[in-house]
């Protein structure tokens, strides 16, 4: 520093420069005990936080680059995820990235159906389209997309009758009945609890007029020999013996002109989506999709799709097409329809 101060020779307006430079740093030593430490790079201040976090990672001898990246290790702290956090945050970061990259079509109908009725009541995400703004979420932007999917091989003409199986709360009657101006009646057959769930929600969404083409039936032998243009089973046949998929076929499904079903190519153990669920719980040994696979390698799941798309087609229709949903390529879509 000694050096430094002599330059304050060199000339006047070099020395005022100097001096005023000088005077700060002798008053930022003076009144910031650590400044010093900075300075000179030696014993900086640590964040309380930081200071935690070296102590429990980064104070043994040797650092393991086996481990540090697993999850609840450091990788946690260090870099921009954690594997096993199940926040909002990437949630909602998720959604984002799964509407950005959907197609136009389902766009369009994400923001027509909101603007006429809303979306209901759940977690959303608000962007910009066509310059308003608008609301969506991950249950209605699947669904248009199941839409999207299904349109093509609905059959030319009007007064359609469809029946969805499993309706759950109702996505994807919301979705049709927005959608499908030709549509006379929507028939939804599931548990009465359920049933209970669905109509009251679709009621609260829908138009009265379009409220009052849904049939909703909890006894299949009131519909046994109905003739339907579409049915429809979404992510159910995975939970259900086979005793039951085998009545709904016999029943309901052989009376369908076209069908789609979009289940999983098959199962997954709960640990290796980080959750901690007694195999004795999980629905391992229902269904007809029984193999145990890595639902996250594509190259897997797609190996089973042509196998997973024969296991359920009705001994009555042929498959006509099957492709993997976009977001969960281990659900596969899947179209049969009468020869």
């Amino acid at each position: 520093m000694s050096d430094w101060i002599r330059g304050l020779k060199s000339g006047p307006v070099i020395q005022v420069v100097q001096l005023i430079s000088f005077t700060v740093l002798i008053y930022i030593i003076a009144f910031n005990p650590y400044s010093i430490d900075m300075i000179f790079n030696k014993n900086s201040q640590a964040h309380d936080m930081w200071a935690g976090i070296a102590r429990k990672y980064l104070t043994k001898k040797e650092f393991d680059l086996e481990t540090f990246r697993r999850p609840g290790q450091l990788n946690s702290k260090l870099a921009s995820w954690e594997p096993k956090e199940n926040s909002l945050r990437w949630y909602r970061s998720f959604l984002n990235l799964a509407f950005a990259s959907s197609s136009e079509f389902v766009k369009t109908t994400l923001f027509r159906i909101n603007q006429k009725s809303g979306l209901g009541q759940v977690i959303v995400n608000e962007t910009k389209y066509k310059g308003e703004k608008f609301k969506f979420n991950l249950d209605y932007l699947i669904a248009a997309e199941e839409f999207e999917y299904l349109k093509s091989y609905i059959p030319r003409g009007v007064n359609y009758n469809f029946l969805e199986i499993g309706a759950g709360f109702g996505r994807t009657a919301h979705v049709i009945l927005e959608e499908l101006s030709q549509l006379k009646f929507y028939f939804i057959y599931d548990l009465p609890e359920m049933l209970s769930v669905s109509s009251l929600y679709l009621k609260n969404v829908l138009s009265p007029s379009l409220f009052q083409k849904l049939r909703f039936v909890s006894d299949i032998e009131e519909i046994r020999y109905q003739d339907f243009s579409v049915g429809i089973q979404i992510d159910g046949f995975q939970e259900m013996p086979t005793s039951v998929i085998n009545e709904i076929y016999l029943k309901l499904l052989v009376n369908c002109n076209t069908i789609y079903l979009k289940n999983p190519v098959g199962k997954y153990l709960p640990q290796s989506a980080g959750l901690d669920v007694s195999l004795k719980s999980a629905p391992m040994n229902v269904g007809r999709s029984l193999k145990i696979l890595d639902i996250w390698n594509t190259t897997e799941t797609e190996s089973l799709q042509l196998e997973h798309a024969e296991i359920y087609k009705p001994h009555s229709h042929r498959i006509v097409d099957f492709a993997p949903e976009r977001l969960f390529p281990h659900y596969l879509n899947v179209i049969y329809q009468k020869p």
